[in-house]
């Protein structure tokens, strides 16, 4: 559809006969892996060039740039992450340090993660990265974040408490309210 358009417009434009460039944002994890590997799929003509993106990937791989996560793990080295929040963007960044950053032979990437669902929240990130469970331990504690909760803080000491720990990664971003109790915690 938005191709289509994309080329009326272009069309409509006088002396402009230059590819039109579209930079559509797929948020939709799901979308955004049947449109990239879709047999059938074109993303452009002569009218109209896609670039798709998703805000969760480039953010993952910006955050796996930086310096808390540049140095490789070795063999006597046990990475440790811990997560607040089990959503998109937690997923898409545990499938690049996966492939990327921790991505060493024999050796898995332990992840702690806390979310108001619990373990529920891992079955999608498991179903649709099978290939990841021998790559990646993680386990999911249910916590609310909500700000004088004793289990929340409970949980969140625990996971702190590794020490293997080398980050502690907060996408909790539907309630301000509660990446903000996590942040403090």
């Amino acid at each position: 559809e938005i191709g289509l358009r994309a080329r009326e417009f272009r069309d409509a434009l006088s002396g402009n006969r230059d590819a039109l460039t579209i930079l559509p944002e797929l948020s939709s994890e799901w979308l955004y892996d049947e449109v990239l590997t879709h047999r059938a799929a074109t993303l452009g003509s002569r009218a109209a060039e896609f670039r798709l993106f998703n805000l969760n990937a480039d953010a993952a791989r910006l955050l796996l740039r930086s310096p808390a996560f540049r140095a490789r793990s070795t063999d006597a080295d046990k990475p440790h992450l811990a997560i607040a929040g089990f959503g998109q963007m937690a997923s898409e960044f545990l499938l690049q340090a996966a492939r990327g950053n921790y991505a060493l032979p024999g050796q898995q990437l332990s992840v702690s993660a806390l979310d108001k669902r619990g373990e529920e929240s891992l079955t999608a990130f498991r179903t649709r990265f099978p290939e990841l469970s021998s790559m990646i331990s993680i386990s999911c504690a249910p916590c609310s974040f909500i700000a004088g909760d004793a289990s929340a803080s409970a949980a969140i000491e625990k996971v702190l408490d590794n020490p293997n720990l080398r980050a502690a990664i907060v996408t909790l971003k539907d309630d301000d309210a509660a990446q903000q109790t996590a942040i403090e915690m």
